[in-house]
């Protein structure tokens, strides 16, 4: 609107590119996570496997699949089903209250590693000491100065998260059940989904050192 036709269309095609980008890089980036695993016996080898461009293919494939059937129930199964009066509200609704749980469930797995610190600090001593690259007087400090802010930074985002909604057609007693249970859900069905993956990468471990 101020600068003209031109710089809408850019900023229109920027946008664009970003809904476009932003699931190839992701998906990309965590199957390498997906086949880390795999290579540390934490999930089957299948997963791990990587094509002839040496890419983790099955990774990707299994990814893409997982999200292809979630957007299908979001966006298209629980509009046919509860049929809501402004399909464009409710797309708008959707998109962030799965932004807003993703945004919990990441917060939560972050404060994890400045948690896993503490326990290294606390419990084990001698090997952090043995991996550090800083000498034995700063690292400590070190560590406390990065601790303590990052995990104050994680549950504040997560409170933000719950408590203050991010579109007005969201009020802020529904976000807390609406957010919260969804994030809920996602964190149980990774756990269910983290002991079978496990065990069937466990028994194929069994199965090739018989």
């Amino acid at each position: 609107m101020v600068f003209g036709k031109w710089a809408g269309d850019l900023i229109l095609v920027c946008i664009l590119a970003y809904f476009l980008i932003i699931p190839v890089f992701f998906n990309s980036t965590f199957a390498r996570l997906l086949m880390a695993g795999a290579i540390d016996k934490h999930l089957p080898r299948q997963i791990g496997l990587l094509n002839r461009n040496r890419v983790p293919g099955n990774a990707i494939i299994f990814q893409t699949c997982v999200s292809l059937i979630f957007a299908a129930v979001v966006f298209l199964m629980i509009p046919y089903l509860i049929a809501p009066a402004s399909p464009g509200d409710f797309a708008a609704e959707a998109y962030n209250v799965l932004i807003a749980a993703a945004t919990l469930v990441w917060a939560l797995s972050v404060m994890f590693l400045f948690i896993d610190i503490l326990v290294c600090i606390f419990h084990y001593p001698s090997l952090l000491n043995s991996r550090c690259l800083l000498s034995k007087s700063w690292i400590r400090p070190v560590l406390w100065l990065c601790c303590l802010p990052g995990s104050l930074s994680c549950l504040t985002a997560m409170i933000t998260t719950v408590v203050y909604p991010w579109i007005p057609q969201i009020s802020g007693g529904s976000r807390w059940y609406l957010v919260g249970g969804l994030a809920l859900i996602c964190l149980g069905a990774a756990a269910i989904g983290s002991m079978i993956v496990n065990s069937g990468a466990r028994w194929q471990d069994l199965t090739t050192a018989e």
